[in-house]
């Protein structure tokens, strides 16, 4: 996924492949890793929403629930 985010021909190409890599690291449990490509994923293109909901889930898995539903 690395390769693909380094080769994306667009800024919403990079976006997904930053949310991508943003999951793979939250399933690990690397949550700071995760939330680091959430936030990469929506600086590049700001409408790709599933960036923002990843976002979301931080602050949710590290047990604070009403600043994930802010």
């Amino acid at each position: 996924m690395r390769l693909a985010f380094d080769a994306a021909g667009s800024p919403s190409d990079a976006a997904w492949t930053a949310y991508q890599l943003g999951e793979l690291a939250f399933g690990s449990g690397e949550v700071a890793e995760a939330r680091g490509w959430y936030a990469r994923g929506l600086g590049l293109d700001p409408s790709y929403a599933l960036n923002l909901a990843g976002l979301a889930k931080v602050p949710g898995a590290r047990g604070h629930n009403d600043l994930a539903v802010r």
